[in-house]
Protein backbone atom coordinates (compact mmCIF):
# COMPACT_ATOMS: atom_id res chain seq x y z
CA UNK A 1 0.00 0.00 0.00
CA UNK A 2 1.24 3.39 -0.91
CA UNK A 3 0.64 6.38 1.30
CA UNK A 4 0.65 9.89 -0.08
CA UNK A 5 2.35 12.44 2.00
CA UNK A 6 0.15 15.32 3.12
CA UNK A 7 1.67 18.63 2.34
CA UNK A 8 1.27 21.90 4.03
CA UNK A 9 -0.90 23.18 1.21
CA UNK A 10 -3.81 20.91 2.12
CA UNK A 11 -5.69 18.56 -0.28
CA UNK A 12 -3.34 16.79 -2.70
CA UNK A 13 -5.53 18.03 -5.76
CA UNK A 14 -6.43 21.30 -4.19
CA UNK A 15 -4.79 23.39 -6.85
CA UNK A 16 -6.74 21.61 -9.62
CA UNK A 17 -10.10 22.08 -7.87
CA UNK A 18 -9.31 25.72 -7.35
CA UNK A 19 -8.57 26.14 -11.06
CA UNK A 20 -11.86 24.43 -12.00
CA UNK A 21 -13.88 26.68 -9.67
CA UNK A 22 -12.06 29.71 -11.04
CA UNK A 23 -12.84 28.69 -14.65
CA UNK A 24 -16.57 28.23 -13.87
CA UNK A 25 -16.72 31.59 -12.15
CA UNK A 26 -14.89 33.19 -15.04
CA UNK A 27 -17.27 31.58 -17.56
CA UNK A 28 -20.28 32.81 -15.61
CA UNK A 29 -18.88 36.30 -15.60
CA UNK A 30 -18.34 36.16 -19.36
CA UNK A 31 -21.99 35.10 -20.10
CA UNK A 32 -21.31 31.74 -21.70
CA UNK A 33 -24.09 29.20 -22.27
CA UNK A 34 -25.19 27.23 -19.27
CA UNK A 35 -25.19 23.48 -19.73
CA UNK A 36 -28.26 22.42 -21.73
CA UNK A 37 -29.94 19.06 -21.57
CA UNK A 38 -29.91 17.21 -24.86
CA UNK A 39 -33.68 16.80 -24.61
CA UNK A 40 -35.59 20.07 -24.24
CA UNK A 41 -39.04 21.37 -24.94
CA UNK A 42 -39.51 24.53 -27.02
CA UNK A 43 -42.80 26.38 -27.36
CA UNK A 44 -43.93 29.74 -28.68
CA UNK A 45 -44.89 32.38 -26.15
CA UNK A 46 -45.96 34.98 -28.71
CA UNK A 47 -48.24 34.33 -31.71
CA UNK A 48 -46.86 32.52 -34.72
CA UNK A 49 -49.60 33.88 -37.00
CA UNK A 50 -48.33 35.96 -39.98
CA UNK A 51 -47.45 39.54 -39.18
CA UNK A 52 -48.19 41.83 -42.13
CA UNK A 53 -45.71 44.51 -43.09
CA UNK A 54 -44.19 46.17 -46.16
CA UNK A 55 -41.16 44.66 -47.86
CA UNK A 56 -37.78 45.47 -46.27
CA UNK A 57 -39.55 46.58 -43.10
CA UNK A 58 -39.40 45.21 -39.53
CA UNK A 59 -42.42 43.37 -38.17
CA UNK A 60 -44.27 45.15 -35.39
CA UNK A 61 -43.77 42.60 -32.60
CA UNK A 62 -40.76 40.60 -31.51
CA UNK A 63 -41.13 36.86 -31.06
CA UNK A 64 -40.55 34.88 -27.84
CA UNK A 65 -40.17 31.20 -26.97
CA UNK A 66 -40.00 29.19 -23.71
CA UNK A 67 -37.40 26.47 -23.12
CA UNK A 68 -38.11 23.72 -20.56
CA UNK A 69 -36.61 20.39 -19.61
CA UNK A 70 -38.16 16.98 -20.07
CA UNK A 71 -40.16 17.50 -16.88
CA UNK A 72 -41.49 20.87 -18.01
CA UNK A 73 -39.29 22.97 -15.72
CA UNK A 74 -38.05 26.26 -17.24
CA UNK A 75 -34.40 26.25 -18.27
CA UNK A 76 -32.56 29.47 -17.57
CA UNK A 77 -29.43 30.47 -19.45
CA UNK A 78 -30.15 28.36 -22.54
CA UNK A 79 -29.05 29.94 -25.79
CA UNK A 80 -31.86 30.25 -28.37
CA UNK A 81 -31.00 31.01 -31.97
CA UNK A 82 -33.31 33.03 -34.26
CA UNK A 83 -32.82 32.86 -38.07
CA UNK A 84 -34.78 34.15 -41.08
CA UNK A 85 -35.13 31.08 -43.32
CA UNK A 86 -37.60 32.18 -46.01
CA UNK A 87 -38.13 35.41 -47.90
CA UNK A 88 -34.63 36.87 -47.64
CA UNK A 89 -35.14 38.66 -44.33
CA UNK A 90 -32.68 39.23 -41.51
CA UNK A 91 -32.69 39.19 -37.68
CA UNK A 92 -30.58 41.42 -35.47
CA UNK A 93 -29.10 39.77 -32.33
CA UNK A 94 -29.52 36.30 -33.78
CA UNK A 95 -29.19 34.59 -30.37
CA UNK A 96 -30.73 35.22 -26.95
CA UNK A 97 -30.35 33.61 -23.50
CA UNK A 98 -33.42 32.41 -21.67
CA UNK A 99 -34.33 34.20 -18.46
CA UNK A 100 -35.35 32.63 -15.15
CA UNK A 101 -38.70 31.67 -16.68
CA UNK A 102 -37.00 29.98 -19.63
CA UNK A 103 -38.08 32.71 -22.06
CA UNK A 104 -35.92 34.12 -24.84
CA UNK A 105 -36.92 36.94 -27.20
CA UNK A 106 -35.74 37.55 -30.76
CA UNK A 107 -34.02 40.63 -32.04
CA UNK A 108 -35.61 42.83 -34.73
CA UNK A 109 -36.93 40.75 -37.67
CA UNK A 110 -36.84 42.67 -40.98
CA UNK A 111 -38.55 40.92 -43.89
CA UNK A 112 -37.02 40.68 -47.38
CA UNK A 113 -37.36 43.01 -50.37
CA UNK A 114 -39.75 40.80 -52.34
CA UNK A 115 -43.42 40.37 -51.47
CA UNK A 116 -44.71 37.03 -50.23
CA UNK A 117 -44.50 34.61 -47.30
CA UNK A 118 -41.63 35.04 -44.80
CA UNK A 119 -40.40 32.68 -42.07
CA UNK A 120 -38.17 32.95 -38.99
CA UNK A 121 -37.27 29.89 -36.90
CA UNK A 122 -36.20 29.59 -33.26
CA UNK A 123 -34.16 26.64 -31.94
CA UNK A 124 -32.00 25.84 -28.91
CA UNK A 125 -28.26 25.75 -29.48
CA UNK A 126 -26.53 22.46 -28.63
CA UNK A 127 -29.82 20.62 -28.17
CA UNK A 128 -30.09 17.33 -30.03
CA UNK A 129 -33.86 17.02 -30.17
CA UNK A 130 -34.19 19.38 -33.15
CA UNK A 131 -37.14 21.17 -31.56
CA UNK A 132 -37.94 24.42 -33.30
CA UNK A 133 -40.69 27.04 -33.58
CA UNK A 134 -41.56 28.79 -36.84
CA UNK A 135 -42.84 32.37 -36.88
CA UNK A 136 -44.56 33.77 -40.00
CA UNK A 137 -44.86 37.11 -41.74
CA UNK A 138 -46.47 38.39 -44.94
CA UNK A 139 -44.41 40.95 -46.85
CA UNK A 140 -46.48 43.24 -49.03
CA UNK A 141 -45.36 45.63 -51.75
CA UNK A 142 -44.53 49.09 -50.54
CA UNK A 143 -46.40 52.20 -51.77
CA UNK A 144 -45.58 53.00 -55.41
CA UNK A 145 -42.79 55.49 -56.07
CA UNK A 146 -42.60 55.47 -59.87
CA UNK A 147 -44.77 55.02 -62.98
CA UNK A 148 -42.99 53.47 -65.97
CA UNK A 149 -44.24 53.56 -69.59
CA UNK A 150 -42.94 51.26 -72.31
CA UNK A 151 -41.65 51.55 -74.89
CA UNK A 152 -39.53 54.52 -73.84
CA UNK A 153 -39.75 55.83 -77.41
CA UNK A 154 -41.64 54.70 -80.50
CA UNK A 155 -41.79 55.43 -84.21
CA UNK A 156 -44.92 54.91 -86.30
CA UNK A 157 -46.19 56.08 -89.66
CA UNK A 158 -49.25 58.25 -90.19
CA UNK A 159 -52.34 56.09 -89.64
CA UNK A 160 -50.53 53.39 -87.69
CA UNK A 161 -50.61 52.91 -83.93
CA UNK A 162 -48.64 51.59 -80.98
CA UNK A 163 -49.96 50.34 -77.65
CA UNK A 164 -48.24 51.73 -74.56
CA UNK A 165 -47.74 49.47 -71.55
CA UNK A 166 -47.41 50.81 -68.03
CA UNK A 167 -46.56 49.64 -64.55
CA UNK A 168 -46.21 51.12 -61.05
CA UNK A 169 -43.24 50.05 -58.93
CA UNK A 170 -42.12 50.55 -55.35
CA UNK A 171 -38.58 51.59 -54.40
CA UNK A 172 -37.43 47.95 -54.60
CA UNK A 173 -38.75 47.49 -58.18
CA UNK A 174 -41.73 45.42 -57.08
CA UNK A 175 -44.83 45.85 -59.24
CA UNK A 176 -47.64 47.63 -57.40
CA UNK A 177 -51.12 46.88 -58.83
CA UNK A 178 -53.33 49.85 -59.63
CA UNK A 179 -57.14 49.88 -59.49
CA UNK A 180 -57.29 52.59 -62.16
CA UNK A 181 -55.79 53.27 -65.57
CA UNK A 182 -53.38 56.15 -66.05
CA UNK A 183 -54.70 59.38 -67.53
CA UNK A 184 -53.09 59.70 -70.97
CA UNK A 185 -52.52 63.05 -72.69
CA UNK A 186 -50.98 63.84 -76.08
CA UNK A 187 -48.98 67.07 -75.87
CA UNK A 188 -49.08 67.45 -79.68
CA UNK A 189 -52.66 66.33 -80.49
CA UNK A 190 -52.34 67.25 -84.18
CA UNK A 191 -49.39 64.87 -84.52
CA UNK A 192 -50.67 61.91 -82.49
CA UNK A 193 -53.76 60.95 -80.53
CA UNK A 194 -53.91 58.65 -77.52
CA UNK A 195 -56.89 56.62 -76.34
CA UNK A 196 -57.98 56.09 -72.75
CA UNK A 197 -56.27 52.69 -72.81
CA UNK A 198 -52.94 54.10 -74.06
CA UNK A 199 -53.05 53.34 -77.80
CA UNK A 200 -51.19 56.06 -79.70
CA UNK A 201 -52.13 56.70 -83.34
CA UNK A 202 -50.12 58.80 -85.77
CA UNK A 203 -52.04 61.68 -87.35
CA UNK A 204 -49.40 63.81 -89.04
CA UNK A 205 -45.60 63.80 -89.37
CA UNK A 206 -43.79 65.14 -86.31
CA UNK A 207 -42.87 64.30 -82.72
CA UNK A 208 -45.41 64.01 -79.93
CA UNK A 209 -44.85 63.42 -76.24
CA UNK A 210 -47.41 61.23 -74.52
CA UNK A 211 -47.89 61.84 -70.80
CA UNK A 212 -49.38 59.30 -68.40
CA UNK A 213 -50.24 60.01 -64.77
CA UNK A 214 -51.71 58.20 -61.79
CA UNK A 215 -51.99 60.64 -58.92
CA UNK A 216 -48.56 62.18 -58.35
CA UNK A 217 -46.77 59.57 -60.50
CA UNK A 218 -45.98 60.72 -64.04
CA UNK A 219 -44.03 59.35 -67.00
CA UNK A 220 -43.70 60.35 -70.65
CA UNK A 221 -42.71 58.72 -73.92
CA UNK A 222 -41.67 60.27 -77.19
CA UNK A 223 -43.50 59.14 -80.34
CA UNK A 224 -42.12 60.04 -83.76
CA UNK A 225 -44.69 60.00 -86.55
CA UNK A 226 -43.32 59.61 -90.07
CA UNK A 227 -45.12 60.13 -93.39
CA UNK A 228 -46.76 57.04 -94.89
CA UNK A 229 -44.69 55.34 -97.57
CA UNK A 230 -45.29 56.35 -101.15
CA UNK A 231 -47.71 53.80 -102.54
CA UNK A 232 -49.28 53.04 -105.89
CA UNK A 233 -52.88 54.23 -106.43
CA UNK A 234 -54.08 50.69 -105.75
CA UNK A 235 -52.84 48.06 -103.35
CA UNK A 236 -54.34 44.91 -101.86
CA UNK A 237 -54.53 43.02 -98.57
CA UNK A 238 -54.94 39.26 -98.71
CA UNK A 239 -58.00 37.83 -96.94
CA UNK A 240 -58.91 34.16 -97.21
CA UNK A 241 -62.66 34.72 -97.53
CA UNK A 242 -65.02 36.95 -99.53
CA UNK A 243 -65.65 40.20 -97.65
CA UNK A 244 -68.59 42.60 -97.55
CA UNK A 245 -68.85 44.72 -94.38
CA UNK A 246 -66.17 47.37 -93.74
CA UNK A 247 -65.85 50.45 -91.53
CA UNK A 248 -63.07 52.74 -90.38
CA UNK A 249 -63.18 54.66 -87.09
CA UNK A 250 -62.31 58.33 -86.74
CA UNK A 251 -58.85 57.32 -85.49
CA UNK A 252 -58.17 55.11 -88.52
CA UNK A 253 -58.95 51.64 -87.09
CA UNK A 254 -60.47 49.41 -89.80
CA UNK A 255 -62.79 46.43 -89.30
CA UNK A 256 -63.60 44.07 -92.17
CA UNK A 257 -65.97 41.11 -91.94
CA UNK A 258 -66.04 38.04 -94.12
CA UNK A 259 -69.21 37.14 -95.99
CA UNK A 260 -70.38 33.78 -94.72
CA UNK A 261 -71.62 31.84 -91.72
CA UNK A 262 -69.99 32.42 -89.37
CA UNK A 263 -68.46 35.79 -90.18
CA UNK A 264 -64.89 36.51 -89.18
CA UNK A 265 -63.93 39.98 -87.98
CA UNK A 266 -60.57 41.11 -89.34
CA UNK A 267 -58.57 43.98 -87.86
CA UNK A 268 -56.54 45.58 -90.64
CA UNK A 269 -52.90 46.51 -90.07
CA UNK A 270 -52.57 49.27 -92.63
CA UNK A 271 -48.81 49.62 -92.30
CA UNK A 272 -48.03 45.90 -92.70
CA UNK A 273 -50.89 45.43 -95.17
CA UNK A 274 -52.19 42.40 -93.28
CA UNK A 275 -55.56 41.26 -91.95
CA UNK A 276 -55.68 39.63 -88.52
CA UNK A 277 -58.64 37.47 -87.50
CA UNK A 278 -59.71 38.77 -84.10
CA UNK A 279 -63.25 37.50 -83.55
CA UNK A 280 -65.65 34.93 -84.97
CA UNK A 281 -69.32 35.98 -84.98
CA UNK A 282 -72.20 33.50 -84.65
CA UNK A 283 -73.95 34.79 -87.80
CA UNK A 284 -73.27 36.26 -91.19
CA UNK A 285 -72.58 39.99 -90.84
CA UNK A 286 -73.64 42.46 -93.56
CA UNK A 287 -72.48 45.77 -92.13
CA UNK A 288 -70.47 47.39 -89.33
CA UNK A 289 -70.35 50.88 -87.83
CA UNK A 290 -68.19 52.49 -85.12
CA UNK A 291 -69.48 54.83 -82.45
CA UNK A 292 -67.95 58.30 -82.98
CA UNK A 293 -65.75 57.91 -79.89
CA UNK A 294 -64.35 54.64 -81.25
CA UNK A 295 -65.08 52.56 -78.14
CA UNK A 296 -67.64 50.17 -79.64
CA UNK A 297 -68.63 48.74 -83.00
CA UNK A 298 -72.13 47.57 -83.97
CA UNK A 299 -72.49 44.69 -86.45
CA UNK A 300 -75.51 43.79 -88.58
CA UNK A 301 -76.45 40.12 -88.23
CA UNK A 302 -77.94 38.89 -91.50
CA UNK A 303 -78.37 35.15 -90.98
CA UNK A 304 -79.99 35.75 -87.58
CA UNK A 305 -82.10 38.77 -86.53
CA UNK A 306 -79.42 40.21 -84.26
CA UNK A 307 -77.16 43.22 -83.79
CA UNK A 308 -73.77 42.47 -82.22
CA UNK A 309 -71.87 44.92 -80.01
CA UNK A 310 -68.07 44.63 -79.97
CA UNK A 311 -65.76 46.29 -77.45
CA UNK A 312 -63.00 47.86 -79.53
CA UNK A 313 -60.30 47.90 -76.84
CA UNK A 314 -60.47 44.12 -76.31
CA UNK A 315 -62.09 43.08 -79.64
CA UNK A 316 -64.63 41.00 -77.75
CA UNK A 317 -68.37 40.51 -78.24
CA UNK A 318 -70.04 42.20 -75.27
CA UNK A 319 -73.74 42.17 -76.23
CA UNK A 320 -76.24 40.68 -78.67
CA UNK A 321 -79.41 42.63 -79.39
CA UNK A 322 -82.37 40.68 -80.79
CA UNK A 323 -84.33 42.57 -83.46
CA UNK A 324 -87.48 41.76 -85.51
CA UNK A 325 -85.72 40.68 -88.71
CA UNK A 326 -82.28 40.25 -90.24
CA UNK A 327 -80.23 43.43 -90.59
CA UNK A 328 -78.92 44.86 -93.85
CA UNK A 329 -77.14 48.05 -92.74
CA UNK A 330 -76.17 49.85 -89.50
CA UNK A 331 -75.04 53.44 -88.91
CA UNK A 332 -74.15 55.29 -85.69
CA UNK A 333 -75.67 58.68 -84.96
CA UNK A 334 -73.48 61.78 -85.02
CA UNK A 335 -73.71 62.09 -81.23
CA UNK A 336 -73.06 58.40 -80.59
CA UNK A 337 -76.15 57.93 -78.44
CA UNK A 338 -77.96 55.79 -81.01
CA UNK A 339 -77.34 53.30 -83.80
CA UNK A 340 -79.75 52.98 -86.72
CA UNK A 341 -80.40 49.52 -88.18
CA UNK A 342 -82.06 48.96 -91.57
CA UNK A 343 -83.89 45.60 -91.74
CA UNK A 344 -84.93 43.43 -94.66
CA UNK A 345 -88.59 43.61 -93.59
CA UNK A 346 -88.73 47.37 -94.25
CA UNK A 347 -88.30 48.47 -90.63
CA UNK A 348 -85.79 51.08 -89.51
CA UNK A 349 -84.70 50.71 -85.87
CA UNK A 350 -83.25 53.30 -83.51
CA UNK A 351 -81.12 51.43 -80.93
CA UNK A 352 -80.41 53.28 -77.70
CA UNK A 353 -76.68 52.78 -77.00
CA UNK A 354 -77.08 53.20 -73.23
CA UNK A 355 -79.92 50.70 -72.74
CA UNK A 356 -79.56 48.63 -75.95
CA UNK A 357 -83.31 48.81 -76.46
CA UNK A 358 -84.89 49.91 -79.73
CA UNK A 359 -87.86 51.65 -81.31
CA UNK A 360 -88.92 51.27 -84.95
CA UNK A 361 -90.68 52.83 -87.91
CA UNK A 362 -91.75 51.11 -91.12
CA UNK A 363 -90.43 52.36 -94.45
CA UNK A 364 -91.18 49.37 -96.71
CA UNK A 365 -89.22 47.12 -99.00
CA UNK A 366 -85.83 45.60 -98.20
CA UNK A 367 -83.73 48.41 -96.73
CA UNK A 368 -80.21 48.18 -98.07
CA UNK A 369 -78.56 51.62 -97.95
CA UNK A 370 -78.25 54.24 -95.21
CA UNK A 371 -76.54 57.66 -95.00
CA UNK A 372 -76.57 60.58 -92.57
CA UNK A 373 -76.79 64.30 -93.37
CA UNK A 374 -73.48 65.93 -92.30
CA UNK A 375 -75.09 68.77 -90.34
CA UNK A 376 -78.88 68.25 -90.08
CA UNK A 377 -80.76 65.60 -88.06
CA UNK A 378 -81.80 63.70 -91.20
CA UNK A 379 -81.23 60.13 -92.33
CA UNK A 380 -81.59 58.80 -95.88
CA UNK A 381 -82.44 55.15 -96.54
CA UNK A 382 -82.78 53.18 -99.80
CA UNK A 383 -85.01 50.18 -100.35
CA UNK A 384 -85.23 47.56 -103.11
CA UNK A 385 -88.72 48.85 -103.87
CA UNK A 386 -86.96 51.64 -105.78
CA UNK A 387 -87.41 54.32 -103.12
CA UNK A 388 -85.26 56.72 -101.12
CA UNK A 389 -86.69 57.65 -97.72
CA UNK A 390 -86.00 60.84 -95.76
CA UNK A 391 -86.23 60.28 -91.99
CA UNK A 392 -86.45 63.14 -89.49
CA UNK A 393 -84.27 62.06 -86.57
CA UNK A 394 -85.56 64.60 -84.06
CA UNK A 395 -88.95 62.87 -84.05
CA UNK A 396 -87.78 59.60 -85.64
CA UNK A 397 -90.53 59.73 -88.24
CA UNK A 398 -90.67 59.31 -92.02
CA UNK A 399 -90.66 62.81 -93.49
CA UNK A 400 -91.03 61.84 -97.17
CA UNK A 401 -90.16 59.25 -99.78
CA UNK A 402 -89.34 59.41 -103.47
CA UNK A 403 -89.21 56.74 -106.16
CA UNK A 404 -85.93 56.70 -108.07
CA UNK A 405 -86.53 53.48 -110.02
CA UNK A 406 -84.30 50.50 -110.42
CA UNK A 407 -82.74 48.80 -107.42
CA UNK A 408 -80.96 51.42 -105.30
CA UNK A 409 -78.15 50.28 -102.99
CA UNK A 410 -75.52 52.47 -101.32
CA UNK A 411 -75.85 56.23 -101.09
CA UNK A 412 -73.92 59.18 -99.66
CA UNK A 413 -74.47 62.85 -98.92
CA UNK A 414 -71.89 65.36 -100.15
CA UNK A 415 -69.92 67.14 -97.38
CA UNK A 416 -71.86 70.40 -97.97
CA UNK A 417 -75.15 68.59 -97.34
CA UNK A 418 -76.80 69.81 -100.56
CA UNK A 419 -77.18 66.61 -102.58
CA UNK A 420 -77.35 62.81 -102.38
CA UNK A 421 -75.77 60.35 -104.79
CA UNK A 422 -77.51 56.98 -105.07
CA UNK A 423 -75.90 53.85 -106.56
CA UNK A 424 -78.35 51.69 -108.51
CA UNK A 425 -77.88 48.06 -109.46
CA UNK A 426 -79.48 48.32 -112.92
CA UNK A 427 -79.29 52.04 -113.71
CA UNK A 428 -76.98 55.03 -113.61
CA UNK A 429 -75.99 56.79 -110.39
CA UNK A 430 -78.65 59.40 -109.65
CA UNK A 431 -78.28 62.73 -107.82
CA UNK A 432 -81.04 64.07 -105.52
CA UNK A 433 -81.43 67.41 -103.78
CA UNK A 434 -81.54 67.12 -99.99
CA UNK A 435 -83.92 70.07 -99.76
CA UNK A 436 -86.58 68.70 -102.13
CA UNK A 437 -85.52 65.08 -102.70
CA UNK A 438 -86.01 65.76 -106.42
CA UNK A 439 -83.63 64.51 -109.11
CA UNK A 440 -81.03 67.13 -110.02
CA UNK A 441 -78.55 65.07 -112.00
CA UNK A 442 -76.90 61.73 -112.67
CA UNK A 443 -73.59 60.12 -113.63
CA UNK A 444 -74.47 58.28 -116.86
CA UNK A 445 -71.11 56.55 -117.12
CA UNK A 446 -71.59 54.85 -113.74
CA UNK A 447 -74.22 52.13 -114.26
CA UNK A 448 -74.79 48.86 -112.44
CA UNK A 449 -73.20 50.24 -109.25
CA UNK A 450 -73.36 48.85 -105.72
CA UNK A 451 -71.80 51.50 -103.49
CA UNK A 452 -70.74 55.14 -103.71
CA UNK A 453 -68.78 57.27 -101.24
CA UNK A 454 -67.46 60.80 -101.01
CA UNK A 455 -63.93 61.27 -99.76
CA UNK A 456 -63.89 63.20 -96.46
CA UNK A 457 -62.77 66.41 -98.23
CA UNK A 458 -65.46 66.03 -100.90
CA UNK A 459 -63.04 66.11 -103.83
CA UNK A 460 -63.28 62.45 -104.85
CA UNK A 461 -65.95 59.78 -105.33
CA UNK A 462 -65.28 56.08 -104.84
CA UNK A 463 -67.73 53.96 -106.85
CA UNK A 464 -67.95 50.16 -106.92
CA UNK A 465 -69.44 48.54 -110.00
CA UNK A 466 -71.09 45.19 -109.39
CA UNK A 467 -68.84 42.34 -110.38
CA UNK A 468 -66.32 44.40 -112.32
CA UNK A 469 -64.48 47.54 -111.24
CA UNK A 470 -63.69 50.25 -108.71
CA UNK A 471 -63.54 53.88 -109.88
CA UNK A 472 -62.13 57.00 -108.30
CA UNK A 473 -63.90 60.02 -109.80
CA UNK A 474 -63.29 63.72 -109.60
CA UNK A 475 -66.33 64.81 -107.57
CA UNK A 476 -66.74 68.04 -109.57
CA UNK A 477 -66.12 66.93 -113.16
CA UNK A 478 -67.13 63.28 -112.61
CA UNK A 479 -64.11 62.25 -114.69
CA UNK A 480 -62.43 58.93 -113.89
CA UNK A 481 -59.14 59.53 -112.08
CA UNK A 482 -58.20 55.92 -111.31
CA UNK A 483 -59.81 52.61 -112.27
CA UNK A 484 -59.18 49.01 -111.21
CA UNK A 485 -61.00 45.94 -112.44
CA UNK A 486 -61.62 42.44 -111.12
CA UNK A 487 -62.36 40.63 -107.86
CA UNK A 488 -66.02 41.77 -107.67
CA UNK A 489 -65.80 44.91 -105.48
CA UNK A 490 -68.67 45.65 -103.11
CA UNK A 491 -68.43 48.30 -100.38
CA UNK A 492 -65.87 50.89 -99.29
CA UNK A 493 -64.91 52.82 -96.16
CA UNK A 494 -62.93 56.05 -95.98
CA UNK A 495 -59.90 56.54 -93.76
CA UNK A 496 -59.50 60.31 -93.19
CA UNK A 497 -56.20 59.77 -91.37
CA UNK A 498 -54.40 58.03 -94.22
CA UNK A 499 -56.34 59.42 -97.16
CA UNK A 500 -57.22 55.89 -98.26
CA UNK A 501 -60.28 53.81 -98.95
CA UNK A 502 -60.69 50.12 -98.14
CA UNK A 503 -62.85 48.22 -100.63
CA UNK A 504 -64.30 44.79 -99.87
CA UNK A 505 -64.42 42.22 -102.65
CA UNK A 506 -65.82 38.76 -103.28
CA UNK A 507 -62.46 37.70 -104.68
CA UNK A 508 -60.81 37.31 -101.29
CA UNK A 509 -58.60 40.41 -101.41
CA UNK A 510 -59.25 43.80 -99.94
CA UNK A 511 -58.43 46.75 -102.18
CA UNK A 512 -56.63 49.76 -100.75
CA UNK A 513 -56.72 52.89 -102.87
CA UNK A 514 -55.42 56.40 -102.44
CA UNK A 515 -57.85 59.15 -103.26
Amino acid sequence: MTFMRRTKTGHPYGHRIALLILSILTASCEGTVAPVETTVNLEAVTSTAPQVTFVNTAVAARSSVRVSDASGRPLAGARVMFAATRGGGRVTDASSLTDADGIATSGVWTVGRRPGPQEMIAFVANATTGARVTFLADAQVAPPTVLILTPEAAQITVGDSVQLAWVRQDQFNNIVPSPTLPVFTALAPTVASVSASGRVRGLAPGVARIVASIGPLVDTVSVTVTPPPALAPFDSIAVNNPTLAVATSASGLTYVLSWGIPSELFVIDRGARTARTSLVLPSSVYDVTFLPNGTQAYLAGNAAPEVYVVDVASTTLIATITVPSVVQRVLASASGDAVYAALDNGQLLKIDVATRTWTSITLGGVLNGIARHPTLPRLYVTSTSGSVHDVALTTFTLARSVSVGGVPHGLDVDPTGTSILVARQDSAVIQLSTSSLSTVGSIPSMTGTYDIRYSPDGTRLIVTQIGSAVFVLDATTRAVVVQSTGYSPLRSAMDPVRGEAIVTRLGGKLMVLRY
